[in-house]
């Protein structure tokens, strides 16, 4: 495995990133690197995440296996084309088998106050290249798709 981060989780956006991007905010003071962007670093398919309720219960401990299908939902403007939604947000993925809604939950989307803390280790590009396919996009079949994350 990879280098480890802990903090908080939330959500990032910015021109052309064309939706939300889940992050963890990182407790410690980095400088700014490939894996540390503005005091957060993304979630990747392959990296382990540690999610830690406020309570101190964990809500998700595993390999992040992304899905593109997950709340998958048509551009209002542009029919033929769309991208997972969730809570009224573009995002671009979902941890497989968890709705799009409460993955996206977990990430400050809800006006509820829940913050969650979590433990984010980067895996290698050798470990990415072993994990799992992430579910592709309706339309394209998992050998269209490939494992070439």
């Amino acid at each position: 495995m990879g280098k480890s981060f802990t903090g908080t989780l939330g959500s990032w956006f910015e021109t052309g990133a064309e939706g939300l991007c889940w992050v963890v905010y990182v407790d410690q003071e980095f400088e700014h690197s490939e894996e540390v962007y503005q005091g957060f670093v993304a979630i990747d398919h392959g990296d382990h995440l540690k999610v830690v309720a406020q309570d101190g219960s964990v809500v998700f401990d595993g390999v992040v296996r992304t899905d593109y299908r997950e709340g998958w939902t048509k551009y209002p403007l542009n029919p033929g084309y769309g991208q997972p939604a969730a809570l009224g947000f573009w995002i671009h993925w979902t941890q497989h088998g968890w709705s799009a809604e409460k993955w996206a939950s977990l990430f400050g989307l809800k006006a509820d106050g829940l913050v969650y803390r979590a433990e984010l280790t980067k895996c290698t590009d050798e470990e990415r290249k072993t994990a799992p396919c992430p579910i592709p996009p309706p339309g394209v079949t998992e050998e269209e798709w490939g494992c070439d994350v």
